[in-house]
């Protein structure tokens, strides 16, 4: 007797990208979005040559759970900044550790 196993993977990839380069300055914005069951991949930039704003942000998502890693610089005061979401996380979830008292 044979068994048959069908494994059914769909995913789906999504990108839009608006570019302005009217002067004085240029502005571009990117947004993708790898979709499968269960598992999401974000990424969204922006870049603004007139305010000198660059941002970088990319989400993890699992189910309702999710990591997102935001990092934007001002090229033109030099300002930067990171930061990391965690929805329904804990950043020792993330690292694969459990906390333990030593």
């Amino acid at each position: 007797m044979y068994s048959i196993n069908i494994i059914v993977v769909i995913q789906t990839f999504q990108s839009e990208f608006i570019q302005s380069t009217e002067l004085p300055g240029c502005f571009g914005k990117l947004n993708r979005c790898h979709l499968s069951p269960q598992i999401r991949e974000t990424r969204q930039s922006i870049r603004d040559s007139e305010s000198g704003l660059e941002r970088l942000a990319i989400g993890h998502h699992i189910g309702d759970r999710a990591h997102i890693m935001e990092r934007s610089r001002n090229r033109r005061t030099g300002d930067r900044e990171e930061r990391q979401d965690f929805i329904n996380l804990d950043e020792s979830e993330l690292l694969g550790q459990k906390d333990t008292d030593l």
